[in-house]
């Protein structure tokens, strides 16, 4: 009986060991969330409520999708057409985050920080 009670305890001990070894793992391998910088310094900057911060975070991830798969569909072709059909995605990205993320009220903040910018926001 007591040598059952053992294997037992040691079975329990490394199934736990297992598992938090496993986490471990899981956590360093972790991938960041898309555009997790701007995201960041976008809500502190223009101070976005928890429901605002909550709708732009979901942007981000299906604009990081929709642009993985136009980046997919022309891997096997050097194409200047991927790059016209990123920038039209960009366009309409930063449309919908300056309409829907934030208030009106700071909307002319938002056109100001990107007037005069070549580069698209955010940046490749």
């Amino acid at each position: 009986m007591k040598d059952r009670l053992l294997v037992l305890g040691l079975a329990v001990i490394m199934f736990l060991a297992g598992m938090a070894f496993s986490r471990l793992l899981d956590e360093k391998g972790a991938e960041e969330a898309p555009y997790e910088s701007f995201a960041s310094k976008f809500e502190l900057e223009f101070e976005l409520s928890k429901k605002r911060s909550h709708y732009l975070r979901e942007l981000l991830r299906f604009h990081y999708q929709k642009r993985s798969r136009i980046e997919a569909h022309h891997k096997s072709t050097l194409d200047t057409q991927m790059g016209r059909e990123l920038d039209e995605e960009d366009r309409k990205f930063m449309a919908l985050i300056r309409d829907k993320v934030l208030p009106p009220h700071q909307r002319e903040l938002f056109d100001d920080r990107l007037a005069g910018t070549e580069t698209l926001f955010p940046a490749r």
